[in-house]
């Protein structure tokens, strides 16, 4: 592992050349409610219960005070007969290293770093979102999908207490005897879907490169989504 001096920059611990830094070991049983709620945190990243739990004892082994941290050592510590199944962890388990690690990392952001609410309008928080990822600095930012946003790479952070509350709906809605009297407009309406993607993508150039000419716009959108005019008929 590389080493480098450890400086504190907007309350996150960094390096200058973005090594990561780690103390030798820590008391697992002291952290052991912290390392179970990032551990049960990234469940879902696995296919089978068996890696997951695997993964946490691997996580547990490398932060004890071990002096030598193999699969065998790590193995012997969890009370596995042999070292198996750290090796197929590492090897041939099924999941999403790289997501585990975007998890924990927001998961430690949000648990650990201290931050101050600024209530804002949408524009004044995109307009704070966009400095600091020129910055590149630390920001959590209340967003929604479908938006314009998308094309910021941005990590979506899980919201366990549903802060926002359940997903919102859009509903068509029509006076009665409208669907006998507008067979085809019924149909189209009934037909119309769009997924966050295509939305978001729409917005961008509505909001964004073609402000107040919604007309070129769509236009524009419609070029990469030609089969997209006639999916509503």
């Amino acid at each position: 592992m590389k080493t480098a001096t450890p400086l504190i920059i907007d309350g996150l611990w960094t390096t200058e050349d973005r090594a990561v830094a780690a103390c030798h070991s820590v008391d697992v049983d002291r952290w052991r409610v912290i390392l179970d709620e990032a551990v049960t945190g990234v469940a879902g990243r696995f296919v089978r219960a068996k890696p997951h739990r695997t993964a946490g004892q691997f996580v547990e082994g490398l932060l004890s005070g071990l002096e030598r941290k193999t699969c065998w050592s790590l193995a012997e510590r969890a009370g596995h007969g042999d070292p198996q199944a750290m090796q197929r962890l590492l090897r041939t388990a099924v999941w999403e290293a790289d997501t585990v690690r975007d998890d924990v990392r927001a998961w430690v952001f949000l648990a650990y770093v201290s931050m101050k609410l600024k209530p804002s309008s949408t524009p004044a928080m995109l307009a704070a979102l966009d400095g600091v990822i020129a910055d590149k600095k630390p920001i959590v930012v209340t967003l929604w999908h479908p938006h314009w946003y998308a094309k910021y790479e941005l990590k979506d952070l899980a919201d366990r207490k549903g802060t926002p509350g359940a997903a919102a709906q859009i509903n068509t809605f029509g006076r009665k005897g409208f669907g006998k009297d507008f067979p085809e407009v019924t149909k189209m309406l009934q037909q119309f879907k769009m997924d966050s993607q295509q939305l978001a993508s729409l917005e961008d150039l509505m909001f964004n490169t073609h402000k107040g000419d919604e007309k070129k716009a769509v236009e524009e959108w419609l070029k990469p989504n030609p089969d997209y005019l006639k999916s509503p008929a």
